[in-house]
């Protein structure tokens, strides 16, 4: 074979491996996410030397990190796509490389080997992140990441508006719930206010303009961030009260809206709960509204509030079965005392499993002796076979 022939060989083989590497490349760029700012993105990842790719391309030129927010042993890349004025395509040119950063702890991370990657962004440049694992070590799992503004060039906005007269009431626009710590709050439905929220943005040159229910403006995307599931909304009554903010921002300037939530109009009520057969009053009842409970007390007295209309009430002690009834009141009650109609409750489930059987009575027998054991099986006669629908639907009101 003479020589220029293999030289030709070669050629074709070097330019058949380039295009593989770019077509592989290009592919990853095909699949990429496009960022947005603050928030965090999580994604399973396979082999060593994959990575997750992402685009991003900033509406206002400044100073942008690319953060990773998972196990140790991440690294970044940034790239941008140029025009190859030897070829009709374009290429890769890569911009930044990290694995780590001094300034990482400093942003609320930690860990070693976690990358920040810090870079001055151009408006309307299209940049291309890629995430993946640094160290051989990791061969697969959950890479998180978040890009961020630290600080934006020269801002066109001067200020912002916001204007939104929808109100929620804690009982009708959103639910009730728990955090991790055991809490009770009340998170709120979003939708409902960011469909009604006109935004309006005053430039530096004298300029306006506003949209409605929209998350762009002029072209420029609108950030709504809200904290109401790290920081809660409770009622004035509670103790750990505390209101709910939404921060709405456009190019790097941001406004804080203040979320008006009102609460119900609640009613004192006072119940009284029995014995179902001896009619003695059951002191460590709870009384249950949603998340608002209440606990007899040696008389069988609770007190408790409610809302106007109907309420669904639970009432659950140790060995009863539990009960629900219902309270009924009208918006004029301040306070209604309903004692004197005692609550019957079914007290001998000792096995807990909501019916008074033969369980039960083996449980008498084991652990009760002479009149006590007696009186418990006397009353164990009175309920046998009882379960929780054969309780009497019971409304006050």
């Amino acid at each position: 074979m003479k020589k220029s022939e293999k030289r030709i060989i070669a050629i074709v083989l070097t330019l058949s491996i380039i295009a593989s590497v770019l077509s592989v490349c290009f592919n990853a760029f095909a699949k990429s996410q496009r960022l947005i700012l603050d928030v965090l993105y999580s994604d399973s990842m396979d082999g060593s030397e994959d990575l997750l790719w992402y685009i991003y391309t900033p509406e206002a030129s400044g100073t942008y990190s690319f953060m990773s927010f998972n196990v140790p042993h991440s690294e970044a890349y940034l790239f941008t796509k140029q025009s190859n004025a030897m070829q009709s395509d374009k290429v890769m040119t890569q911009l930044a490389y990290s694995e780590s950063s001094p300034d990482y702890a400093e942003r609320g991370q930690s860990g070693r080997i976690q990358f920040c990657l810090t870079y001055h962004l151009e408006a309307g440049v299209t940049y291309y992140y890629a995430a993946g694992w640094w160290s051989s070590e990791r061969t697969s799992g959950t890479m998180k990441v978040k890009l961020t503004c630290d600080e934006y060039d020269a801002v066109p906005v001067e200020s912002i508006d916001l204007r939104c007269d929808v109100s929620y009431d804690e009982n009708t626009n959103g639910r009730w719930t728990t955090d991790s710590a055991g809490n009770d709050y009340f998170l709120y439905d979003l939708s409902r206010l960011l469909t009604n929220m006109t935004v309006t943005v005053n430039y530096t040159d004298g300029t306006s303009s506003s949209v409605t229910g929209q998350d762009e403006i002029d072209g420029n995307r609108i950030s709504f961030l809200t904290e109401q599931e790290e920081k809660h909304w409770y009622p004035l009554s509670n103790p750990a009260y505390s209101g709910n903010t939404i921060t709405v921002t456009v190019l790097g300037v941001s406004e804080v809206f203040n979320v008006q939530i009102n609460e119900t109009d609640l009613k004192t009520v006072k119940i009284k709960t029995v014995d179902f057969v001896t009619g003695e009053a059951l002191s460590g009842v709870t009384v249950r509204r949603g998340n608002d409970t209440a606990t007899t007390d040696e008389s069988g007295v609770a007190t408790l509030s409610v809302k106007a209309g109907e309420n669904e009430i639970e009432l659950s002690a140790y060995q009863a079965i539990t009960r629900d009834i219902t309270i009924s009141l009208g918006t004029n009650v301040v306070m209604a005392d309903f004692t004197y109609e005692p609550i019957q409750l079914v007290t001998g489930d000792f096995n807990s499993d909501s019916v008074i059987n033969g369980k039960d009575y083996a449980y008498i027998l084991r652990n009760y002796s002479g009149e006590p054991q007696s009186a418990e099986i006397a009353r164990f006669k009175g309920q046998i076979n009882f379960k929780k629908k054969n309780y009497e639907p019971l409304t006050l009101g």
